[in-house]
Formats: C-alpha cells, sequence, structure tokens
C-alpha cells in the first residue's frame, strides 16, 4: 500500500511539476512577443494565462501593456479593472492610479500617453 502511494505522489509530482514549466514557459513567450512587437500573439498568450490562473496579477499587468504599447487605453484599462476585481494586487492598482492621472507608460517605462495638464 505505501510503494502504491508513493507511486502515486511521485506520479502528481511529476504532473504538477510539467505543469508550472510549461506555465513559465508560455509566460517567457508572451513575454517575448511583446518584446519583439508580437502584440496580437502576446494578447493571445496571456488570455490564456489568465484562464489558467485569474489569480496572477502578472499576466492582467503583461496583457495591459500588449494593449497599452498599441495606445488601446481603453481596452487596457479594462484588463486592469478586472484584473483588481480578481486579484486586489497593488501593482494593478498603482497601474490604474496611472490611467486615472492621464500619463500612462508602457512596461519599460517609456510614456505612451501624457496628461494634456501641465503645472507651470
Amino acid at each position: 500500500m505505501k510503494k502504491t502511494f508513493l507511486i502515486f505522489m511521485l506520479f502528481i509530482g511529476l504532473i504538477t511539476g510539467c505543469a508550472v514549466k510549461s506555465i513559465e514557459y508560455t509566460l517567457e513567450l508572451g513575454i517575448k512577443h511583446i518584446n519583439e512587437g508580437n502584440y496580437k500573439e502576446a494578447i493571445l498568450v496571456f488570455n490564456e494565462l489568465i484562464k489558467v490562473d485569474p489569480n496572477n496579477e502578472q499576466y492582467y499587468l503583461a496583457l495591459a501593456d500588449a494593449y497599452i504599447r498599441q495606445n488601446l487605453f481603453d481596452v487596457a484599462q479594462q484588463v486592469l479593472q478586472k484584473g483588481f476585481t480578481e486579484t486586489n494586487a497593488d501593482k494593478i492598482k498603482d497601474k490604474l492610479k496611472e490611467f486615472e492621472l492621464g500619463n500612462i507608460t508602457d512596461g519599460t517605462g517609456q510614456i505612451k500617453k501624457e496628461s494634456a495638464y501641465h503645472s507651470f
């Protein structure tokens, strides 16, 4: 009985380990797509990752970044709002604050949209 249990636990560990590696690979692939400007592919990847783990703030931030880099600010904001609802993550809250202030940066820190308000 113990031997069967140990084999079962080893099998579960292998499956879980493979799944984690697959998710890590998929995440890296999504980031690669963003960095190469393949935003449609990145969007597909991060939407799938969100389906697998809707509580991972990094997926929402990366998905929003793909939209921000295309100047699709309304869609990015919707993604972030959904992500905040799911995760209550401070990083997503901070990113949403950028939308409120009107100074939106992409994942590299490059300003993609500036507020029309400037103090003199």
